[in-house]
C-alpha cells in the first residue's frame, strides 16, 4: 500500500501544480517539454545509432526538395540582406536560371519553404550546416503542435492531465511521424489547426480576433496548399460551434456572424497577398489546374478493411495515416457508450470515417487534383482532443457500459488476429496494449475510482508505451518501408551529396555559366543545380512553368510528369536548341557531337563538351506559324525548330522546314508471353518482352516511337524498357507511362525514346514490358534521324550572336547588330513577368518554340535589356500593407474601446 500511497500522492501534486494559474502553466509546459524530450530522445537515438539524419532522400523527397530548398532559401536571404546593407540597394531577386530551365523563384519554392515564418532561420546557419538546421526545425515543429494543441484544451477548460497526454497522443501520431518525417512542412498544419480553431472561438466569445486574423495569414502565407484544407475545416467548426452555441439559424444574427469571420479573414488573407497572389495565379497557369483527374467510385476491398488498423498505426493507401495511440480506443468506445454527451465529437467522428472511405471527398480536399487523404492531421487532432474530453468518464462507467466495452474491446482484438490485412506484428501489438488498457480499467475498476491517481499514472505508462510502439512501427520496414530510417540520409553527408564530383567539374569551365548542362538520367539529384549555381536543367517541384511543361510535350519526352523532368534524352537536336554544351555520363551515352573535356574522378562519370553548342541566345530569319508546328510529330518539331523559330505571327519570311527524318521498317519477333493485336499487344505476364528486326541506317539516332499508347490491365504505372547494342555499346532506355487511374497522369499518350547516335545501323530492339495487361496505340514506329544538316542549321543559329550576354538573376542584357530582319530568341522560359527595353525603349517580347522567348529586331544596332518581375507581386504587396494598415487599425480600436470599458 505505501507504493499506492505514493502514486496517490504523486498524482494529487501534479494536479496541484497543473493548476490554471500562471505557475501552474509553466509547470503544465515544462512537463510537456520533457515528456517530448523523452520521446524525441528515444527518436533521435535510434537514427544517430543508424548514423542517419531526419533528411528523407537520397533520392525521396527530403534531399530533392525540402533540404535544397532550404540551402537556397538561407544563401536567398542572405544576397537579399547584402544587397541592402551593403550594396545599399533594394534589389529582390525573383528570377533564377538556375532553377530547371530558369524559373520564377517566389512561386517554385513557396510550397516547400519560402513563407514558412520557421524557415527564416536558414538566413543565419550556412549552407555546410543547414542539414542540422534541418533536423532541428523538424523537432521544433513537432513541439510546436504539441504546444498549439495544449494551448486549445487549456482554453477550453480541459484538466492538464488529460491535455498532456492528448498533447504527446497529438505530437507524436502517425501522421507526423511519417508523413512529417518525409515532408516537415506536413507538420505545419497540424499547428496551425488548433490555433485557427481557437481564434474562432475567441470572435464567438466576442474577445480579441488577433489571433484569428494573425493565424489565417500565417497559414496562408506558409503554403497555400495546406491552406485551403484548413479553411475547410475552420468554416466546418465555426458552423458547429455556431450550433452548438446558439441552438438554431437567427438569419439575420447568422449573416452578422458570417460577416465578421469574412471581414477578419479577409484582413488575415490580406496580410498574406504579397505571396499567396503570385502563386495563385502560377498554380492556375499550370498544366496541372486544369488537367482530366480520374477519381474512382470507391477504394480498393483492403482499404476499407485495413481502416480499423489505420487508427492505430496501419499506413494505408492515398496517404491515410492516422496512428493515434491505443489509449485513443477505449476512449472512442466509451464515447460512443455514453448517451446523451459529446454529440458533437462523435458526429465529427463519423464524419470523418466516411471522408475516409469516399475517394470523391479526398479530391475535394486535395483542391479537385487527385483522390488524396492528406487532411488525416485534422482527424488526428480529433481523435485526441476526444481523448482528452472522455478522459473524465473513465471513472463514471454503468455495469452496461463496462460490458459493452469488454465486448468491444474483445471484437477488436478478434478483428485484427483474424483479418488478414489487419494482422501483422504491430497491429497484433498495438492490440494488446488496448486490451491490456481496457482490461485493466474493468478488472480493477473499483480499485481505480478509489485511486484515480494511479490510473492517471497507469494510463500515462500505457500512453508511452504505445507512443513507442507508434514509433517504431513508423520507422520499420514492416510498417512503411519507404518511411524507415534505413532511406534517410546519413549524418554529414547531404551538403556533399549536392556538391558532388560532377557539379564540381562542370564548375571549373571558364564559360560554364553562358551555357546549360545535361546528365544522365541515373545518379541525378534532381534540383541541385539551384545551390551550386550551375545550369543544370534538372527540376523537380510542384509549380512547373506551364510553358516548359507542354514543350516538353510537344517533343513527346519519355517521361511523363509535367513538373519533373531531367534531361532531353540525349537528342542532339534538343540539346543544341537549350545549350547544352556540356553533357556528365558514361561514354556509350554520350550524345552526337560531344568529346571528352574532362574527369570526375575514378568510378565516376566523365564530362564532355559540344565545341559547337549554342549560347542561351541565338536569332533566325524566318518563322514557323504555330498553327503548321503542330500538324508535326515530335520528331518532326525538334528538327523543324532550328530551321525556323515557331511563333504565332511574325513579319519574317516564313520558313519551309526540311525534314530529314524517315520512318525504318521493322518486324516483331521473338514474343515471349505476348500476343499479337491489331494496333497492340496482349501482355500475358509481368516482365515479357519481344524484339523488334529494324533495317536501322547507319550515322543517324534511332528511336522508338509509340503515339497514343494506352493501357488495360491491373496497373497505373507502367515501364517500357528498350535495349540495343550498336557500335559494341549496350543502351538501355525506359518509357514511363501513367494512366488516367494514376495521381500524375496528366493526358500524354506519345512518347520517343532515343537510343542515341550510333554510326552502324540499329538492327534490333529489345522491348520489355514489366507490368502484364493489353497495350495499345496509334502507332509504333521507328524513326532514324540524320544529324548531317545538324551543324549548318547551328552555324545559321550562331550568324549574328549577342554580344557581352549575361544573366544576373531576372536581369538579362546583350548588344547584338544585325544586316537584315531576324528574331532573336533567348533559350530562357516564356513567362508574363518580363519585359524588354530595346535602346531604351518598352518592346513586345513574344513566345517562341512553344516554351522560350524571342525580339523580333529590324536591321540595326540595339542594346537590349530584359527584366523580370513575379507576377501579381506588386498587387499582392499593395494589398498586404494595407491589410496590415487595417490590422493595426482594429488593434488600435479595440484596445480604445477595451479602456473605456474599464
Amino acid at each position: 500500500m505505501k507504493i499506492i500511497d505514493k502514486v496517490e500522492y504523486f498524482g494529487r501534486r501534479a494536479e496541484i501544480c497543473f493548476s490554471s494559474s500562471r505557475r501552474g502553466r509553466r509547470n503544465y509546459y515544462l512537463v510537456y517539454t520533457l515528456l517530448y524530450l523523452v520521446f524525441m530522445g528515444i527518436i533521435g537515438a535510434a537514427y544517430v545509432y543508424a548514423g542517419k539524419s531526419f533528411i528523407w532522400g537520397p533520392y525521396g523527397d527530403g534531399m530533392r526538395q525540402h533540404y535544397t530548398s532550404l540551402v537556397y532559401l538561407g544563401e536567398y536571404l542572405r544576397d537579399i540582406l547584402y544587397n541592402i546593407f551593403v550594396e545599399h540597394t533594394f534589389e529582390i531577386p525573383m528570377w533564377d536560371l538556375h532553377i530547371g530551365y530558369g524559373s520564377d523563384i517566389v512561386t517554385t519554392l513557396h510550397y516547400y519553404t519560402l513563407g514558412d515564418p520557421l524557415n527564416l532561420l536558414s538566413v543565419l546557419v550556412p549552407q555546410r550546416y543547414t542539414e542540422y538546421l534541418y533536423d532541428f526545425l523538424l523537432m521544433l515543429r513537432i513541439y510546436l503542435s504539441g504546444a498549439a494543441f495544449s494551448i486549445y484544451c487549456r482554453y477550453h477548460g480541459n484538466k492538464p492531465l488529460p491535455t498532456l497526454l492528448g498533447a504527446c497522443i497529438y505530437a507524436f501520431s502517425g501522421w507526423n511521424m511519417v508523413a512529417g518525417f518525409k515532408h516537415p512542412f506536413f507538420i505545419n498544419p497540424c499547428i496551425y489547426l488548433p490555433l485557427l480553431l481557437l481564434g474562432v472561438d475567441k470572435i464567438y466569445k466576442k474577445e480579441k480576433p488577433y489571433l484569428y486574423m494573425s493565424m489565417v495569414g500565417i497559414s496562408c502565407i506558409s503554403n497555400f496548399y495546406f491552406f485551403y484544407m484548413l479553411t475547410i475545416f475552420m468554416v466546418l467548426y465555426a458552423a458547429y460551434r455556431y450550433f452548438m452555441l446558439f441552438g438554431k439559424i437567427r438569419v439575420k444574427e447568422w449573416l452578422g456572424w458570417i460577416g465578421r469571420f469574412a471581414g477578419y479573414g479577409a484582413v488575415g488573407l490580406g496580410c498574406a497577398c504579397v505571396l499567396f497572389l503570385p502563386v495563385a495565379a502560377a498554380f492556375l497557369e499550370t498544366g496541372r489546374a486544369d488537367a482530366d483527374v480520374y477519381v474512382q467510385s470507391a477504394y480498393s476491398a483492403e482499404h476499407y478493411q485495413m481502416l480499423v488498423g489505420a487508427l492505430s498505426g496501419k499506413y494505408l493507401s492515398s496517404y491515410t495515416i492516422i496512428g493515434v495511440s491505443a489509449v485513443c480506443l477505449p476512449a472512442l468506445l466509451i464515447l460512443f457508450l455514453k448517451r446523451g454527451k459529446n454529440l458533437a465529437l462523435k458526429i465529427g467522428f463519423i464524419m470523418c470515417c466516411i471522408f475516409l472511405c469516399v475517394p470523391y471527398i479526398a479530391h475535394v480536399f486535395n483542391g479537385f487534383s487527385y483522390a488524396t487523404n492528406r487532411w488525416c492531421w485534422a482527424f488526428v487532432m480529433l481523435l485526441a482532443y476526444i481523448f482528452v474530453k472522455v478522459f473524465p468518464d473513465f471513472f463514471t462507467l454503468s455495469k452496461k457500459q463496462k460490458i459493452a466495452l469488454g465486448l468491444c474491446t474483445a471484437a477488436y482484438c478478434l478483428y485484427i488476429l483474424a483479418d488478414p490485412y489487419a494482422r501483422d506484428g504491430w497491429n497484433v501489438l498495438t492490440a494488446l496494449l488496448f486490451l491490456g488498457a481496457a482490461g485493466t480499467l474493468l478488472l480493477g475498476y473499483a480499485f481505480w475510482q478509489r485511486h484515480k491517481a494511479c490510473w492517471s499514472v497507469f494510463l500515462t505508462l500505457a500512453m508511452s508505451c504505445s507512443i513507442l510502439v507508434n514509433i517504431s512501427y513508423s520507422y520499420s520496414e514492416k510498417g512503411n518501408d519507404q518511411s524507415s530510417i534505413r532511406w534517410f540520409v546519413p549524418i554529414g553527408e547531404a551538403y556533399s551529396e549536392i556538391y558532388e564530383p560532377i557539379q564540381k567539374t562542370v564548375k571549373s569551365f571558364s564559360d560554364e555559366e553562358d551555357y546549360r548542362f545535361e546528365q544522365e538520367s541515373s545518379g541525378v539529384h534532381y534540383n541541385s543545380a539551384m545551390v551550386t549555381e550551375l545550369n543544370g536543367g534538372q527540376f523537380f517541384f510542384s509549380l512547373a512553368n506551364g510553358n516548359v511543361s507542354r514543350f516538353l510535350s510537344d517533343i513527346c519526352l519519355n517521361k511523363p510528369l509535367e513538373q519533373k523532368f531531367q534531361n532531353m534524352d540525349e537528342r542532339a537536336y534538343l540539346m543544341k536548341l537549350l545549350s547544352m554544351k556540356y553533357f556528365a555520363g558514361s561514354q556509350r551515352t554520350v550524345p552526337y557531337g560531344y568529346e571528352k573535356a574532362a574527369s570526375s574522378g575514378e568510378g565516376l562519370p566523365s564530362v564532355y563538351a559540344d565545341e559547337d553548342a549554342l549560347p542561351l541566345a541565338y536569332t533566325y530569319d524566318s518563322y514557323i506559324p504555330v498553327e503548321e508546328y503542330e500538324k508535326m510529330d515530335g520528331i518532326e518539331r525538334q528538327e523543324a525548330m532550328l530551321q525556323g523559330v515557331v511563333l504565332e505571327d511574325s513579319q519574317l519570311p516564313k520558313c519551309e522546314a526540311e525534314i530529314d527524318a524517315e520512318e525504318a521498317d521493322y518486324e516483331i519477333t521473338d514474343l515471349k508471353n505476348i500476343e499479337l493485336s491489331d494496333k497492340g499487344f496482349q501482355v500475358l505476364a509481368d516482365n515479357a518482352s519481344l524484339v523488334l528486326r529494324v533495317d536501322g541506317r547507319s550515322d543517324c539516332e534511332t528511336n522508338v516511337v509509340f503515339e497514343n499508347l494506352e493501357y488495360e490491365g491491373g496497373s497505373s504505372k507502367l515501364s517500357i524498357l528498350l535495349n540495343t547494342k550498336a557500335d559494341g555499346k549496350k543502351i538501355g532506355k525506359k518509357i514511363l507511362f501513367y494512366t488516367e487511374e494514376n495521381n500524375f497522369y496528366t493526358g500524354r499518350k506519345d512518347f520517343i525514346s532515343n537510343l542515341n547516335y550510333h554510326q552502324e545501323p540499329v538492327t534490333s530492339v529489345k522491348l520489355t514490358f514489366e507490368k502484364k495487361g493489353n497495350y495499345r496505340y496509334d502507332e509504333l514506329k521507328v524513326v532514324c534521324q540524320p544529324l548531317d544538316r545538324l551543324a549548318s542549321y547551328t552555324e545559321d543559329r550562331k550568324e549574328d550572336l549577342a554580344e557581352n550576354l549575361t544573366i544576373n538573376g531576372g536581369n538579362v542584357s546583350c548588344r547584338i547588330r544585325l544586316e537584315e530582319a531576324k528574331a532573336l530568341v533567348f533559350s530562357l522560359p516564356y513567362g508574363n513577368g518580363w519585359n524588354a527595353l530595346v535602346n531604351g525603349e518598352k518592346a513586345e517580347i513574344k513566345k517562341a518554340n512553344t516554351a522560350f522567348m524571342a525580339l523580333e529586331l529590324p536591321p540595326g544596332e540595339y542594346e537590349i535589356e530584359l527584366h523580370y518581375t513575379t507576377p501579381f507581386i506588386k498587387s499582392g504587396l499593395l494589398l498586404s500593407l494595407c491589410s496590415v494598415v487595417i490590422f493595426i487599425v482594429i488593434v488600435i480600436m479595440k484596445e480604445k474601446r477595451k479602456r473605456k470599458t474599464k
